[in-house]
């Protein structure tokens, strides 16, 4: 899947309000999670992949991430150490957001190294976590 882009100021539309990297091998997932967030002003960078999505963050640097656990070539869990080893990374705040409910060490993970947990099927107030997010990471 492309990277897609929304928002830009050349095609008329208002400046995005942020950047926001994907990532999760369900491409109907993958496309709900754009919808929402170019509804809600958000620039939606997708990748069906931990290693696609890394390769993505040496292009461009996404404000925030929604990240998966369960993905076939690396978990959530593997790339977000990734995220927390690479210093140009490492300050972005990620969204785990997984139909599975992860396990008393994982949980720890999770709260080690993500800013918070959702649902899958809480993926409508994305939006609301995001902004809080990024409201708190600028203050």
């Amino acid at each position: 899947m492309q990277k897609m882009t929304t928002g830009e100021k050349n095609n008329g539309e208002k400046p995005s309000r942020g950047k926001i990297l994907v990532v999760d091998d369900n491409q109907d997932f993958l496309r709900l999670m754009q919808l929402i967030l170019a509804a809600a002003g958000f620039q939606p960078l997708l990748a069906e992949s931990a290693l696609k999505a890394m390769e993505m963050t040496e292009v461009e640097i996404p404000d925030a991430i929604l990240l998966d656990i369960m993905m076939p070539d690396r978990s959530g869990f593997e790339f977000l150490g990734d995220l927390r080893w690479d210093s140009r990374l490492k300050d972005i705040p990620v969204v785990v957001i997984s139909a599975m409910t992860p396990s008393p060490e994982e949980m720890e993970f999770v709260d080690d190294f993500a800013v918070t947990l959702l649902d899958k099927a809480d993926a409508p107030m994305v939006v609301e976590h995001l902004d809080k997010i990024l409201k708190n990471r600028k203050a």
